[in-house]
Parts: structure tokens; sequence; C-alpha cells
């Protein structure tokens, strides 16, 4: 349900001057602006005085937008790659936003994405280690610490590889990559156990169902799983398999997702 009608504050757009504002109340209240054909037109990122300003902007102009839908074309959330795209119907910078399937708000920065915008914006940290991220977010295969000149290689989870820390470069070719042959994973659901306990076997076939259309794992990957009481307790080993993800990639992930 919207609270008021976007098209009642004078809203304008201005490179289409003949098209009409409309409110679009298809999964989030916004306003757009459409011609008389019924097209909707692209007004993009155009100046918009309104007589009642519900975002006070810092610029010294005060200005809001009209924000193109557009904008989420190529955009993509690192830490829920299903979550969908939104741009705010006024804003003052016109930055995308990201939902989950449930419409929550998604940070969409992975942990080392986070660390390093933390140290980027916050006090100054001399000597402080800043982690390299690849472009899906994840740990780079190979991190330095740009005080001491010491590099390592690393896996997708920032863990460092043993025995790898060296002055310069260090090697950090697959064949020399350690072996990870499984990984336990344990998750705490905030819900009563009683709720499910009659219906074990379909709380386990949804629960892995979930785990293989959110992360990509291959239900043959899913072994030892076990739902206990405490809330309720989730626990299973990740294997590798021929048809499924790197299940280090998958624990990065997941260990994003609850941090």
């Amino acid at each position: 349900m919207c609270l008021r009608n976007m098209c009642d504050d004078d809203v304008s757009c201005p490179a289409y001057p003949q098209a009409s504002c409309r409110m679009n109340y298809c999964g989030h209240c916004s306003a757009e602006f459409v011609f008389p054909n019924g097209t909707i037109a692209d007004c993009g990122k155009q100046d918009v005085t309104l007589k009642q300003r519900s975002v006070q902007c810092e610029d010294k102009n005060n200005t809001m937008y009209i924000c193109s839908s557009s904008l989420c074309k190529g955009q993509t959330c690192a830490r829920n790659p299903k979550a969908t795209c939104r741009v705010p119907p006024f804003s003052c910078d016109c930055a995308v936003e990201f939902y989950d399937e449930d419409g929550n708000k998604v940070d969409c920065l992975t942990e080392c994405q986070r660390k390093r915008k933390d140290l980027e914006t916050g006090p100054l940290l001399v000597g402080a280690y800043k982690p390299s991220c690849d472009e899906d977010g994840t740990y780079s295969p190979v991190q330095c610490h740009g005080s001491t000149g010491y590099c390592w290689c690393a896996f997708s989870d920032g863990t460092e590889w043993p025995g790898t820390r060296v002055r310069g470069q260090p090697d950090c070719t697959e064949n020399k990559r350690p072996s990870i042959r499984s990984v336990h994973v344990r998750l705490s659901f905030d819900a009563k156990f009683d709720n499910i306990k009659d219906s074990l076997g379909d709380f386990k076939t949804v629960l892995v169902d979930h785990l293989k259309g959110r992360f990509g794992i291959h239900p043959k990957q899913v072994k030892n799983l076990k739902v206990s009481s405490g809330s309720i307790i989730v626990e299973f080993e990740l294997f590798k398999h021929e048809e499924g993800r790197d299940i280090r990639n998958v624990s990065s992930q997941l260990r994003d997702m609850v941090s």
C-alpha cells in the first residue's frame, strides 16, 4: 500500500513535457511518466521541482531526481545474486538498491568489500591490512600487507594458504593449492523446533532445494544433514561434486549471508 500519491508532489519530466505522471503500484510505490499512447517515457536523471521535499539532499541546490529504471541494467548483487535491483523513485544520487525474495533490502557488500570500505571511510589506521577483492566480491588469490611487504595466497573466503607467506609475490598456482575435501556447515534458525518436528523430512527437502536454487549446490554435495532443537539447528557437510559449485566459495557466500 502506498502512503501517498507521488504525482501530487508536482513532479515533471523535463525531457518529455508531453508525458503525464501516473503511479506505479507494482513491486514498490513510484511515479512514472507515460506518453498519450501509453508508452513509458525514460526521463533519465532530470531535475525535479517538488513542493513537498521528503528527502533533504546535501547539495547546495537541494535537488532531487527522478531516476531511470535503466540504471539497474547490468547491476548485480555479489552477496545475493538473485536479489532484485530497484531504483528509488526519488533520490539525491540515483543509487540502485537490491531486495531479496521477501522484499527485504539487501546489503550487497561481501566481507572483503565491507572490510575495504570500512578502512577507506573510517578513521585512518596506520599499518592496517587492506584486503584485495575480485570482481565477484570474494578475496583475491594473492593478498599483500603494504606496510610489511609480505604477501600470501588466499582462498576465496580470505583464509590464508599455509606456508605461502613471503616477501614479494608468492606462487599461488592451482596445483599447489591445498586440497579441501569437505566443509562443515552449521546454521541456526530463529524459529521453534516444535514447528517442524513432525515434518523433518519435508523440512530437509525444502532446505536442500533452497541451497540448490540460491547457491547452486548440487544435492549430492550435501551429506550428513542433521536437524536438532535449540531454536532450529541445521548441520551438514559440503563435499566436492563435478556438477556442483566450489565448496570453498559456497561456504564463503553462506558466511557473508548470515554475518
